[in-house]
């Protein structure tokens, strides 16, 4: 529902994607979970995971990693083609995320530790799959060369959201309705 600018303006909402002018509803579902999944495995809050979640009334570090890959990648098949694309990119960033966050030199090395253990058990899973499809092949695949530390493997940045709020929101100086 959400048609192109006309040629030669730039005026709207401008969403990333990989579909050229036309909106690509992938490409925005896939900035979206590159967004939160950032937030959820942001560097900070996963060292507060380590420190409060072994005082024992907090959930740790394992604890938010291992939910991440149980709703992501434990999900159900999707009902159709174009929902499965979404889960696709939605699982896509998590593993993405992870590897990111266990390669950055300046997470505590407890959290490198975490995220890597989870991607090793990651890639084992998707590795034992009966008939596993190419999406989860080239995620298995990219978290081994991932592993080797073989040049140029840890994913670049995904899609990025729109900056300002949401859409109809005060970036264009309107605001919510009343």
């Amino acid at each position: 529902m959400i048609t192109p600018p006309a040629y030669r303006h730039d005026e709207g909402e401008v969403f990333p994607g990989y579909t050229g002018l036309i909106f690509d509803p992938v490409g925005a579902a896939e900035a979206a979970a590159d967004f939160a999944v950032g937030e959820i495995l942001h560097p900070n809050r996963m060292a507060r995971l380590l420190v409060f979640g072994s005082m024992g009334d907090y959930p740790g570090l394992e604890e938010v990693a291992d939910r991440l890959i149980e709703h992501t990648w434990g999900a159900d098949a999707a009902p159709d083609a174009y929902r499965q694309r979404v889960l696709h990119a939605i699982q896509r960033s998590v593993a993405d995320r992870m590897m990111q966050q266990a390669a950055q030199d300046g997470n505590a090395a407890e959290v490198r530790a975490v995220l890597a253990d989870r991607l090793e058990g990651l890639a084992t899973d998707l590795e034992a799959m009966a008939d596993p499809s190419p999406h989860q092949r080239l995620v298995a695949a990219d978290i081994r060369r991932w592993q080797q530390r073989i040049e140029n493997t840890v994913p670049g940045g995904a899609l990025v959201m729109p900056q300002g709020d949401p859409i109809g929101g005060s970036s264009r100086g309107g605001g919510p309705p009343r």
